[in-house]
C-alpha cells in the first residue's frame, strides 16, 4: 500500500472523504502510474532493440571488413546509410512512426561510425571534441525534429560519452561542447515532463558541472561530485525538484562508508580529498576552503533537517547525515578509533531512521532496507573493526540500547498501547 492510499484511507475514516471520491481518487492514481510505466518502458524497450541492431550490424560489417577495398566500403557505408534513411521515409509515410524512430536512431549512431570509419580509411587528422559536438548536436535535431524520447535518451548518452572522453583533452574545444550540451539540457527541462526523464537530465547537468570544474581545476572530481549531489539533495528537499534517482546516489554513499568505516580509512579518505583540492591555482587556501566548503553544506543540511522536524514534515531522503563523516578529519581528529566510531554511529543512525520509518508508515520497503543495513553493519562491526571484543561487546550494548529506544518511540507513533 503506498503512502497516498494510506493517507487517503486514514481521511476516510475521519469522514473527509466519502466513498465515492475515495475510490475516484484511487482509481485516477493508479492509472496515472500505470500509464508513466508504461511510457517510459515504451521508450526504453525500442531504444534497446534499436541498440542491439546498429550493434548486430556492426559486428556484421566489421567481421570481414579488413577485406574489402577502399571502395567498397564507402559503398557499404553510405549504401546502408541510404537504405536506412530510406526505409525510414517510408515508415513515415505509412504511419509506423515507431519503425522510423527505431530505424533514425541506428542512423545517428551510423554517421559516428561512418566518420571513423573513414577517418582511419584516408589516415586523416581529426579533432575529436569537434567531432563529438557535431555528434551530440546530430542528436539533439533528431529529437527536436522527430520530438520521441528515444532521441533525448541517445543524446544524453552520447552527452556521457562526449563529456568524459574529452575530460582529459586540454583544448578550449571541451569548453565548447560543454557549453551546447548546458543549453540543450536546459531547453529539456522545459518541454521535459516525465518525472523519470526529468532526473535524468538533473543527472546530466550535474555531470557537465563536474566535467566542467575537472577541466577548469586541473582533474578535480569529488569535491564538485558531493557538491553537485548535495544541491540535488538539498533541492528536492525544498521541492524545487523532484529527483527521484537519490536512493541511487544513497546506495553508493552508504557501501563508501560501510567500508571506510570498517577499514578504518575515513581520515585518509578526506586527507585525500583535501590533497585533490590543493591542485591548480586554489593550492594556498585548498585545506580551509575544503574545510569550509564541507561545513557550510553540512550546516545547511542540519538547518533543512531541523525546519522539517519542527513542522512536521517528513524528510524525503536521509543522504544528508553521511556528510558527518567527514566532520572529524576536518576538525583535524586523526585518531582512526574514533572517526571508525562516528562512522559506525552515522551507519547505524541510517539503519534506525529507515526501520522507524518503516513500522511507523507500513512501509515494508523501508524496513527491509533498514533490516539489511543494520545486520551489514554489525558483521562488519565483528569482522571489520580493528578493535578488542571487549570494545566491539560495549559497542553492541550502546547499539542495543538506542535500537531498543527506536523502537519504544515507533510504537508509541502508532499508538500502540502496550509501548513500555
Amino acid at each position: 500500500m503506498s503512502k497516498l492510499e494510506q493517507k487517503l484511507k486514514e481521511w476516510h475514516k475521519l469522514n473527509l472523504l466519502d466513498d465515492d471520491s475515495l475510490n475516484r481518487i484511487l482509481d485516477y492514481e493508479r492509472h496515472q502510474g500505470k500509464v508513466e510505466k508504461q511510457s517510459f518502458l515504451g521508450n526504453i524497450v525500442p531504444f534497446l532493440i534499436a541498440l542491439l541492431v546498429a550493434f548486430a550490424i556492426l559486428a556484421l560489417v566489421g567481421s570481414n571488413w579488413n577485406e574489402y577495398s577502399q571502395t567498397m566500403r564507402l559503398v557499404i557505408i553510405f549504401v546502408t546509410l541510404f537504405v536506412f534513411h530510406a526505409v525510414a521515409f517510408i515508415s513515415y509515410q505509412k504511419a509506423k512512426e515507431l519503425f522510423g524512430h527505431c530505424l533514425n536512431f541506428i542512423n545517428v549512431i551510423g554517421y559516428a561510425c561512418a566518420f571513423v570509419l573513414i577517418v582511419q580509411m584516408y589516415q586523416f587528422s581529426s579533432d575529436s571534441p569537434v567531432f563529438l559536438i557535431t555528434w551530440t548536436m546530430l542528436a539533439f535535431l533528431y529529437y527536436y525534429v522527430l520530438k520521441h524520447d528515444m532521441f533525448y535518451y541517445l543524446f544524453l548518452g552520447i552527452g556521457f560519452f562526449s563529456l568524459s572522453y574529452s575530460a582529459g583533452i586540454d583544448t578550449v574545444h571541451v569548453y565548447l561542447l560543454q557549453i551546447p550540451l548546458l543549453l540543450c539540457s536546459i531547453y529539456f527541462l522545459k518541454i521535459m515532463k516525465n518525472r523519470w526523464s526529468v532526473s535524468f537530465n538533473y543527472s546530466f547537468i550535474g555531470y557537465i558541472i563536474i566535467m566542467f570544474f575537472q577541466t577548469f581545476s586541473n582533474r578535480q572530481y569529488f569535491i564538485p561530485i558531493i557538491l553537485v549531489v548535495f544541491i540535488l539533495w538539498y533541492l528536492n528537499e525544498r521541492g524545487v525538484i523532484d529527483y527521484v534517482l537519490l536512493p541511487v546516489f544513497t546506495i553508493f554513499v552508504w557501501f563508501f562508508t560501510y567500508f571506510t568505516t570498517t577499514f578504518g580509512g575515513l581520515y585518509d579518505v578526506a586527507h585525500e580529498l583535501q590533497k585533490e583540492f590543493s591542485y591548480g591555482f586554489l593550492k594556498p587556501v585548498a585545506v580551509p576552503l575544503f574545510d569550509a566548503i564541507i561545513l557550510l553544506i553540512l550546516i545547511l543540511a542540519i538547518y533543512t533537517a531541523y525546519k522539517k522536524w519542527k513542522n512536521n514534515v517528513a524528510m524525503k531522503n536521509h543522504l544528508w547525515i553521511f556528510l558527518f563523516i567527514f566532520l572529524l578529519p576536518i576538525l583535524g581528529v586523526q585518531d582512526k578509533l574514533a572517526n571508525m566510531i562516528v562512522g559506525v554511529l552515522i551507519l547505524f543512525a541510517y539503519s534506525c531512521i529507515r526501520l522507524f520509518n518503516g513500522v511507523s508508515g507500513h512501509e515494508r520497503g523501508s524496513i527491509i532496507i533498514g533490516f539489511i543495513t543494520f545486520a551489514a553493519l554489525v558483521i562488519g562491526i565483528y569482522t571489520g573493526l580493528a578493535v578488542s571484543f571487549i570494545s566491539k561487546s560495549i559497542v553492541f550494548i550502546i547499539l542495543a540500547i538506542v535500537l531498543y529506544l527506536v523502537f519504544l518511540q515507533s510504537k508509541k507513533v502508532r499508538g500502540d498501547e502496550h509501548a513500555k
